[in-house]
């Protein structure tokens, strides 16, 4: 079972009750979260996951939408797939919103 906790500015992911991971997020207000860090364990890799987080954070936080840029090479390419961009720089601006418990990842034109 997948559980996400606030703890201060970080959303933590336990799966069965094991670390797993975290994303930390920086309130720009009006319900707008900027992403800072994300960490998910090497044995968690690849399994779905960081969206996982990504919603959690959603409910821990209250936010309205979370705000993704300045990406490193390991989770750039979640956004790409996201996104359906496959030349998404790492550095474009990515908006995110939670619509009931679908993730929409919208690219800042």
């Amino acid at each position: 079972m997948n559980t996400v906790v606030k703890n201060g500015n970080k959303a933590e992911l336990f799966v069965d009750g094991v670390f797993a991971g975290f994303i930390e997020l920086s309130d720009e207000g009006c319900g707008t979260f900027r992403i800072e860090n994300t960490e998910i364990e090497d044995q968690y890799r690849g399994k779905g996951l960081y969206r996982v987080l990504i919603s959690g954070a959603f409910d821990v936080f209250g936010a309205s939408v979370i705000r993704s840029a300045e990406r490193n090479v390991n989770s750039n390419w979640c956004y790409r797939n996201w996104t359906g961009n496959d030349e998404l720089d790492q550095n474009a601006v990515v908006w995110i919103e939670k619509n009931n418990e679908t993730l929409v990842f919208t690219e800042e034109s």
